[in-house]
């Protein structure tokens, strides 16, 4: 049995036009697909890996100051843009 990826995000704070990283503690990432929702709930941006990584970045462009939440497989992880 593996253990559940625990999803990372790196800055917390993110500038726009900036980068966002997201690391796997676990190695790879299991779930390919991932989501952007505001702190409203709508979604801003849906991807999909085509590798399993173990850290990928994403351009915050066009995106609101505000909070977010990244949504990967069951874990959510909240990040601001500023």
């Amino acid at each position: 049995m593996s253990k559940p990826q625990m999803l990372i995000l790196n800055p917390m704070m993110v500038h726009q036009d900036s980068l966002l990283t997201i690391q796997n503690t676990e190695g790879h990432f299991e779930n390919n697909d991932y989501i952007i929702k505001n702190e409203f709930g709508i979604v801003i941006r849906k991807g999909n890996l085509s590798n399993s990584f173990f850290g990928f970045q994403i351009r915050i462009i066009g995106m609101k100051s505000g909070f977010y939440h990244f949504i990967m497989g069951n874990q959510s992880k909240q990040f601001q843009v500023i």
